[in-house]
């Protein structure tokens, strides 16, 4: 018997609003968390809805450390370019485990990869369509798994079933 993937789902933003709710000036419809939440459990792993960071680096940090107890992989949208309201990037460079940076793909480019207390993180754009495009569940599929993308993350056990159930 193997276990389904555990894949945290994250956004990250002070523009961002749920779906439904009234929009202020300068704020968007969080559309990413939802369409990945969907992909990632029709793929068959099990989604876990982290909700929204704010744009603060403390506030990041700490989601991050409590994601680490409970996922095994996570994708975060948003806060991956270099920006000064980006930290998800600033947060894995700062723990010097940022693996890869700024991959050439379009649409979606930056992505933001590296390990987080022994957690893979796949930092997406914050344009839907460049992370749907970009999707890290993608290096899960077919029974690749995220061990073959971080050898040293060490999350994933042999035992554990890293492809769609």
């Amino acid at each position: 018997m193997f276990q389904r993937l555990k894949i945290g789902i994250l956004s990250t933003g002070d523009e961002l609003q749920e779906i439904g709710q009234p929009l202020a000036h300068g704020q968007i419809f969080d559309a990413n968390r939802p369409m990945l939440l969907a992909l990632i459990d029709r793929l068959g792993y099990q989604a876990i809805d982290l909700g929204r960071a704010s744009d603060d680096r403390d506030h990041l940090r700490a989601v991050l450390n409590a994601a680490a107890q409970s996922c095994d992989v996570m994708l975060s949208t948003g806060g991956a370019s270099d920006g000064d309201e980006d930290h998800m990037s600033a947060l894995l460079n700062e723990a010097d485990s940022l693996a890869i940076w700024r991959v050439a793909v379009k649409p979606g480019r930056p992505i933001a990869m590296g390990v987080w207390n022994a957690m893979p993180v796949f930092g997406l754009p914050g344009n839907p369509v460049a992370a749907l495009v970009t999707r890290a569940a993608g290096a899960c599929r077919g029974g690749l798994g995220v061990t073959a993308v971080f050898p040293s993350a060490g999350r994933v056990s042999q035992n554990q079933k890293t492809g769609p159930s």
